[in-house]
């Protein structure tokens, strides 16, 4: 038998209300159920309305309703989706500082910007094949594509600069493009480009302000964001422990974030970290962007919950909400 036995919609409302949950409106909860499902609603946002948040069995507090869970599914789902559309903003700028900074520093040229000698080998695999090789074999496949615009300038001007060829790789192949690169000036060249430093001072500054770093472990922790939103995830209170803000920059925190708090895990992977990663970098937009919609979504979501907010403001570590 299934661990997870299929149950109707009808039993689904049973066994929720069976745990003390109150269900406003019945009717409107079965075409909730029906349209967005009970596992995405409840099994994803039920935590903080449950007596005991590892054991459904307790039940749920007092006067928790049904439409109140229904509320915090929605208003991640609407965070997601500007967690999304600051993060689309904030590819369109890397790619273009990567496609620049390497097309001024080895060349415009396909045959040459794709040269193995030009990047790292990175992870070689039980078949010998490295991480490098994945990465050309793509580059390769995208500007032989039979569609636009790579078709036009593979054929017109018999080559496919790289700030074409940038439209088809995906972010996280973007990232990686930046992390085999084997020339450290083409990558100081893209953090200066991104963050505003001038390039010819971040290793000088490095040492006390981790510049790399900090650049390095924003653009992983905006992938995990990205995968994460892009595949239904809960974000409002997501955290990592894989992908995160490894050290403590002055550059990056505030002051009212104290090497302290940071040791203890904060600011490291929450929505604030997030934040954080967009606000460093010179283009403003995701940044503004993202804040601007949190608090859209997080004021509409208070006025019928104002209760929540001080939850809000811990789950995504954010104080001025």
């Amino acid at each position: 038998m299934s661990e997870k036995p299929f149950k109707t919609i009808d039993k689904q409302l049973k066994i929720l209300k069976d745990r003390d949950l109150v269900i406003l409106n019945e009717n409107a909860a079965k075409k909730t159920l029906q349209d967005y499902g009970y596992y995405e609603i409840i099994n994803g946002y039920k935590y903080p309305f449950l007596n005991d948040s590892a054991d459904d069995e307790k039940g749920y507090k007092t006067l928790s309703t049904f439409e109140h869970i229904f509320e915090l599914y929605q208003l991640d789902s609407n965070i997601r989706s500007s967690v999304m559309s600051s993060i689309e903003i904030f590819e369109n700028s890397f790619k273009q500082s990567l496609a620049y900074s390497i097309s001024e520093y080895i060349s415009d040229e396909f045959t040459t910007y794709s040269k193995k000698e030009n990047y790292l080998p990175g992870h070689i695999n039980s078949k010998g094949k490295s991480d490098r090789d994945f990465l050309l074999n793509k580059l390769n496949t995208i500007q032989a594509l039979d569609v636009e615009p790579y078709k036009h300038y593979r054929t017109k001007y018999n080559n496919v600069p790289l700030w074409i060829l940038v439209k088809g790789l995906s972010l996280g192949s973007a990232m990686y493009l930046f992390s085999l690169l084997k020339d450290t000036n083409i990558k100081e060249s893209v953090i200066g480009r991104m963050t505003g430093f001038d390039p010819s001072i971040i290793s000088g500054l490095d040492e006390k302000f981790k510049i790399k770093q900090v650049f390095s472990d924003s653009l992983t922790l905006i992938l995990d964001y990205r995968n994460l939103s892009a595949h239904g995830g809960r974000v409002y209170n997501h955290r990592s422990d894989k992908h995160q803000i490894s050290v403590y920059s002055p550059i990056f925190y505030p002051s009212s974030i104290s090497r302290t708090k940071f040791k203890n895990g904060y600011s490291r992977s929450s929505i604030n970290a997030l934040l954080l990663c967009l606000s460093i970098m010179g283009n403003k937009d995701p940044y503004l962007h993202l804040i601007s919609w949190l608090k859209v979504w997080v004021g509409q979501y208070i006025k019928k919950y104002p209760d929540d907010l001080c939850y809000l403001k811990e789950s995504m570590e954010i104080n001025n909400l």
